[in-house]
């Protein structure tokens, strides 16, 4: 249940975020381009829920974690 909350408010932001640039005719992207950046971080939030131990409680080693990441590129 948490994970879904988290899931709807990160979410919410990001297309609220989007929607007021919209509205106030100031939006730089396309609607292709808005898709994109929502697919992606809609997949970016999903694997941090299931693969981020600690991410939905809020409780993980921020550090450590893009550590890995960067080390991995």
């Amino acid at each position: 249940m948490l994970s879904a909350k988290k899931d709807f408010r990160d979410m919410w932001l990001v297309v609220h975020s989007l929607a007021t640039l919209v509205v106030a005719g100031g939006c730089p992207y396309s609607e292709q381009e808005m898709g994109h950046i929502l697919t992606g971080f809609s997949v970016s939030l999903c694997k941090s829920i299931k693969e981020v131990p600690g991410f939905v409680e809020n409780n993980y080693d921020r550090d450590a974690i893009f550590r890995e990441l960067v080390e991995k590129r």
